[in-house]
């Protein structure tokens, strides 16, 4: 069996490791597939979040009293459903009592925690009776009149708070909640709405920005290569973090917010950089050598060891980030090394495996006059 030459540099475990790697690329590749794959099911199961409270510090003093509230109080999440009476003719008791009637129907979703309208400030049964609206709005206070009740009586504002104010089960509510008020004049407003569609924005920025990313960078690679075969195959590797780390992701259950879902395009672009190294020195290599086998073994030697302290200084730079009290910013540091620190797999075990499948080391044949003078090698001679 092919072994490498004796070095004195240093580089044995380097050398002991591009063997390995070209000499049972099949092992190497069927492994490390499998579990990307495996991960990368996950993928489906991922879901955006913003949560305001997410930027602050832990020991801040509006993120405890929040809690708190949460706690003991009610839900900060609500959905503001604003009641427009345009058009309609009718006298200030009815269109409280029509207000009384949707409070009903938004509180028997058993996702409502309760609901608080100008209404509640006011007995069941209001009889009709010549009172002045002025007068009725009055008896509820000055403040809950101007805060529920706005433009002459024409629009009424109903708070609705959400137990669980998770993006699927926000979103579950507020369509169960337009379903049981198809009529018009009826607009869902407010912080729980805004965060559902931010949210939904922030994935979709996510999806857009790698896809970008991954397609320009894909043509980079083939003009480079100048072969979209080789370009492809390039780009292989460099999907291994993405899928690795975010297909956990998506396992475990974390959420995508702000400072997770900009890792993705930059983790990319960054492992393309240890990919382009390495397929330019084994391409010099296999010109040289006119042998795939040894092309990898030396490319491998040649740019594995700027590949992975690249790598590790990046790595440890943005590590650096984790520091900090913002938490989306303590999000993007540590996951960007471990994405960067992942890529090594791709650019180091995958991509080398995936140019050595099919082949085998040539043996230089010498004529037999030649031959003879040639002294005697170990096995571990090159």
């Amino acid at each position: 069996r092919y072994q490498p030459p004796a070095s004195g540099c240093g580089r044995q475990w380097l050398e002991r490791f591009a063997m390995r790697v070209v000499n049972h690329p099949v092992r190497v590749l069927v492994p490390m597939l499998t579990v990307t794959l495996l991960c990368a099911v996950g993928l489906r199961n991922l879901e955006s979040l913003i949560d305001p409270l997410e930027f602050l510090p832990g020991n801040d003093r509006v993120l405890k009293d929040t809690l708190q509230v949460k706690e003991n109080l009610t839900s900060p999440t609500s959905i503001e459903v604003m009641v427009d009476f345009s058009g309609e003719n009718s006298s200030f008791a009815t269109r409280l009592k029509r207000v009384q009637q949707l409070e009903v129907q938004f509180n028997e979703h058993p996702n409502v925690c309760h609901t608080l309208s100008l209404a509640d400030f006011f007995p069941e049964e209001l009889s009709e009776q010549n009172l002045s609206p002025s007068r009725l709005a009055a008896s509820a206070g000055n403040s809950a009149s101007s805060s529920l009740l706005a433009d002459g009586y024409r629009l009424w504002r109903i708070s609705v708070r959400l137990q669980d104010d998770s993006p699927r089960v926000l979103r579950k509510t507020m369509d169960d909640l337009k379903a049981s008020t198809q009529q018009p004049g009826i607009i869902f407003t407010g912080l729980g709405p805004l965060l559902e569609e931010a949210q939904g924005d922030i994935f979709d920025g996510f999806w857009s920005s790698f896809m970008s990313a991954f397609l320009l960078i894909s043509v980079v690679m083939i003009l480079a290569l100048r072969s979209p075969v080789a370009g492809v195959v390039a780009m292989i590797p460099n999907l291994t973090p993405i899928m690795l780390v975010f297909g956990i992701l998506g396992w475990s259950g974390i959420r995508i917010d702000i400072g997770i879902m900009m890792t993705a395009s930059i983790a990319l672009g960054l492992a393309v950089d240890g990919t382009f190294h390495f397929l330019f020195s084994y391409q010099s290599c296999i010109r040289t050598t006119r042998c795939r086998y040894r092309a990898v073994r030396r490319a491998l030697l040649h740019t594995g060891g700027p590949i992975i302290s690249s790598a590790i200084i990046s790595g440890t730079g943005l590590l650096a980030l984790g520091l900090s009290p913002f938490r989306p910013t303590m999000k993007f540091g540590v996951l960007m090394f471990v994405l960067l620190m992942t890529a090594l797999i791709g650019d180091l075990i995958l991509l080398p495996a995936l140019l050595a499948v099919g082949t085998r080391r040539r043996r230089i044949s010498l004529p037999p006059n030649v031959r003879a003078i040639v002294p005697y090698r170990s096995s571990r001679a090159a």
